[in-house]
């Protein structure tokens, strides 16, 4: 019996554009349109085929990202794209406004696991469009209120072998690629971005950071171990769901944190009214996110985070005198905890005596 040899699938190209899907972004309110049907993307394009879907929104979400990261140099937003760490080398680009570098207030955009420059959720880009998914509402806020804007890029760490900048997420298993030598990891670029463009640049007065889920950990390392120079230079941090923790920290860097920055966390009670979040170790609001989806939390927060940075703004710098004299209280005021959880595991009569040894006989 003759048995016919299967040819195997043509591999999928991992950078299709949207036009080859058959999609487009409407030019009207930004959402995600099927070309042919006119329809917004339904994941159940193929009912009941759970690997085509997936598939399929795999392919939307790179090449809806790959988008928005051209959109951010358009006429539009006329951001420049400046490579990391040299054009001659493996490298990938942040973002910035026009003049960004020379004025006096500087806003740095940093978001979160995974997605390319410009973006802060793929489920939201490709199920709500670029208004709710992309950075590009906030760059036009800001650039309104007279801010220059930069994009950090924390998640293209690597160059696939075509010479293209890639994140793990989206490259494939078995492609060739180099690292992007001082951005290897997220951690490493938001630190090279800073050191290189930010901390030194005497036209830059005052930074404020607008951060995303795991790059609020990339921004309190900078508060952690370049605390003297961030706090020359930084006037605020707005995290949303933010995975950092105030552990660790001395007792300076916790007063700079409770002053300085605000949480927007995904939570069904009324938008920007305070609830608990003890790791943080600042301020801690609602997004009023009905539906509980992290994704939408950028989005819900944009004019509460755009008002809170232009306060801080205007507010400046810390007041280093008074962080310091707060941060001593802060200090005695843990000493005397400790000695007061010490002294309460005591046994009456224990403490007249220096030969206790805390066990009754």
């Amino acid at each position: 019996m003759f048995i016919r040899p299967r040819i195997p699938e043509p591999a999928a190209n991992p950078r299709q554009t949207l036009a080859e899907l058959g999609y487009a972004f409407d030019s009207s309110n930004g959402t995600l349109l099927n070309t042919t049907t006119g329809e917004r993307y339904d994941f159940e394009m193929y009912p009941g085929d759970k690997k085509r879907n997936l598939e399929l929104y795999n392919k939307l979400a790179d090449s809806a990202s790959r988008h928005v990261t051209s959109l951010l140099t358009s006429d539009d937003l006329r951001m420049q794209a400046i490579a990391v760490p040299d054009e001659t080398l493996a490298h990938t680009s942040i973002f910035i406004s026009p003049g960004a570098l020379e004025c006096s207030n500087l806003a740095v955009l940093c978001t979160g696991h995974g997605p390319r420059p410009g973006v802060w959720a793929w489920n939201a880009l490709v199920n709500e469009g670029l208004r709710a998914g992309s950075l590009i509402p906030y760059i036009q806020a800001l650039q309104a209120q007279g801010y220059g804007v930069l994009v950090m890029n924390p998640n293209e760490n690597i160059v696939g072998a075509d010479g293209q900048p890639e994140t793990f997420n989206s490259i494939e298993a078995t492609e060739k690629f180099t690292e992007i030598r001082s951005n290897e990891t997220p951690d490493e670029h938001v630190g090279y971005v800073w050191s290189r463009f930010i901390r030194d640049n005497q036209a830059v007065q005052r930074v404020a950071f607008v951060c995303y889920n795991t790059t609020g950990i990339s921004v309190t390392n900078l508060l952690k171990y370049d605390f003297d120079r961030f706090v020359r230079k930084c006037v605020g941090v707005a995290f949303m769901d933010s995975v950092h923790s105030s552990f660790q920290m001395t007792a300076e860097q916790v007063v700079w944190l409770a002053h300085m920055a605000k949480h927007w966390e995904t939570s069904v009670e009324p938008a920007n009214e305070p609830i608990e979040n003890a790791n943080v170790g600042c301020p801690t609001v609602s997004s009023g996110n009905d539906l509980e989806m992290r994704e939408m939390t950028p989005f819900l927060c944009k004019d509460f985070i755009v008002e809170f940075l232009d306060e801080r703004f205007q507010g400046g710098l810390i007041d280093r005198a008074e962080m310091v004299a707060e941060a001593r209280e802060v200090e005695i005021a843990d000493v005397e905890m400790v000695d007061n959880i010490q002294g309460a595991g005591a046994l009456p009569g224990e403490d007249d005596n220096e030969n206790s040894s805390g066990w009754t006989t």
